[in-house]
């Protein structure tokens, strides 16, 4: 909270500073270069969470009450998570990976982020995110899949897990997310690779899945297939730019009946 009001103290509406934090009346942010930096220095950082809380996110009707259960693999990005999912106007429970929860009842279930190896089979919450996952798969529930949880699927789906050659620790990027640019925040030191745009779905659950994928290294940033969606950075931060937008975007469609085709009415006599 302390970064987020210091990023965010660029001056009043008419560009003053107050005295009290500054300490005199004619500090450096008074200028108008210096005004204009801390403008930019803000510039790829959400503006959401620069926001005053009452004023944040923008409700959306598809996703309004929705019951929605967030499955916490130790990320305190997990409480940054349930903060934007309210703000879309869900209403969000935080359960623990090893504690009591059905995944039958919600409306939506989010597997979420975590430390730890999505190959350590054997680990007892890399186990239980598989069950977990497996399960959701072959229930009717969505579900979306955030960084470990999204390692977990595309694990599940068939996809190479690796080890980063260079952990993202913290990395600002630009990617290509099904058609869209959008600047995401990674902090991940494993993840899926993937060598085409779409993969078969899993026998439970059967159908093409949308893979979001850098075109050189195949690393996947997201997954979109029938009833679930997953993405390997992280929506909730800071340092995604429009991480409401991008989460909203992707529930909605995710939450969208599928579109029929038109019945064939034949060539016409």
């Amino acid at each position: 909270a302390g970064l987020l009001a210091a990023v965010a103290a660029t001056g009043d509406e008419d560009g003053s500073v107050p005295v009290a934090a500054t300490g005199r009346h004619d500090g450096p942010a008074r200028l108008p270069a210096v005004r204009e930096a801390l403008v930019r220095r803000n510039e790829p950082l959400a503006p959401f969470w620069l926001a005053e809380p009452g004023s944040r996110g923008v409700r959306r009707p598809a996703l309004d009450g929705l019951d929605v259960l967030i499955i916490d693999a130790e990320d305190h990005f997990t409480a940054m998570g349930a903060t934007l999912l309210r703000s879309l106007g869900c209403d969000v429970r935080v359960r623990r990976y090893d504690e009591d929860y059905t995944l039958q009842g919600p409306d939506l279930v989010v597997v979420g982020p975590g430390p730890g190896d999505p190959r350590e089979r054997g680990h007892a919450k890399i186990d239980i995110l598989y069950e977990v996952t497996g399960q959701l798969l072959e229930q009717d529930t969505p579900f979306l899949s955030v960084c470990l949880g999204h390692q977990v699927l595309s694990g599940t789906l068939g996809l190479d897990l690796v080890r980063r050659p260079v952990p993202n620790q913290g990395v600002q990027r630009a990617v290509d997310l099904f058609g869209r640019r959008e600047l995401v925040y990674f902090y991940n030191s494993f993840t899926a690779l993937a060598a085409s745009d779409e993969i078969p779905g899993a026998p439970v659950r059967p159908g093409t899945v949308r893979v979001a994928r850098d075109p050189v290294t195949h690393e996947v940033h997201a997954l979109r297939g029938p009833g679930f969606c997953s993405v390997q950075f992280h929506p909730a931060s800071v340092m995604t730019r429009n991480g409401d937008r991008v989460l909203g975007d992707l529930l909605t469609g995710l939450l969208a009946p599928p579109v029929c085709p038109p019945p064939d009415q034949g060539v016409p006599a």
